[in-house]
């Protein structure tokens, strides 16, 4: 599906049972330059029993951007404004790093909107990064044979595919100003939240070990030989651990 808001159109897709026996809806975010076919493996077992609203967040796969510059807050807001036109008042969220984050701004901004949080290889501040993982946000540029299948995909389904360095330009200016919240912000957050980091990730362990500290109900999960790419890595239990978290009373 498409619709028109806060100035983009946002490409949806709706999977999952609703109205009675459907467990609380969850909204699915892919990671920055990505798109909804990276979180694939857990929307399939997410809607055998919930409702699953995936998201190609703005500027991304087959969404529309403008002329703003791409922020955290904008593009929370952007979910919000979605849920909110599919009549949908509250929501769990499953976000992978950039879409990790920002459900992280929608749990401490609107508390009331989020049941549950998964934020997998996402930081709090732009200090998170690991050295290697710093190198490659500084690095970052259109043409980089890491983004090769991103690009190609991009290039596929985009409505404009020539706004391809458009969209790594701003992603990377994001990633180098954004995000910085502060250790009392992340305590406000009460949504019960699973954070999920790979082994090798482009997060520090540490960095997401004080993110446990300081949310007060929040759990970690490290995932042994998995990288910053877990969501396309779907190591064995990845996605039960996950819908287990969700379906938790």
């Amino acid at each position: 599906h498409r619709l028109n808001v806060r100035g983009v159109e946002l490409y949806h897709e709706d999977h999952g049972p609703r109205g009675p026996g459907s467990r609380d809806p969850v909204l699915v975010l892919h990671g920055g330059t990505a798109f909804i076919e990276t979180m694939g493996g857990l929307i399939a077992p997410l809607a055998v029993n919930h409702r699953v609203i995936a998201v190609d967040t703005r500027g991304h796969g087959r969404s529309t951007d403008n002329d703003e510059p791409l922020s955290y807050a904008s593009i929370a807001d952007d979910m919000l404004a979605l849920l909110t036109a599919l009549h949908i008042e509250r929501a769990s969220v499953v976000g992978w790093s950039d879409g990790g984050i920002v459900g992280l701004h929608m749990a401490l901004r609107h508390p009331e909107r989020v049941n549950r949080l998964v934020a997998i290889g996402a930081n709090y501040r732009t200090d998170g990064y690991t050295v290697s993982g710093r190198a490659l946000i500084n690095g970052l540029r259109p043409d980089a044979p890491e983004l090769a299948d991103a690009r190609s995909f991009y290039e596929r389904v985009a409505i404009d595919p020539t706004k391809w360095p458009v969209l790594i330009r701003k992603v990377k200016e994001m990633w180098l100003r954004e995000p910085n919240y502060t250790n009392a912000e992340l305590s406000k957050i009460k949504a019960p939240t699973l954070l999920v980091l790979g082994e090798h990730d482009d997060i520090r362990k540490d960095h997401a070990e004080k993110m446990v500290r300081l949310m007060p109900h929040a759990r970690l999960m490290v995932v042994g030989g998995a990288s910053h790419m877990l969501p396309l890595e779907n190591p064995p239990g990845f996605d039960a651990a996950i819908t287990g978290f969700l379906g938790e009373r």
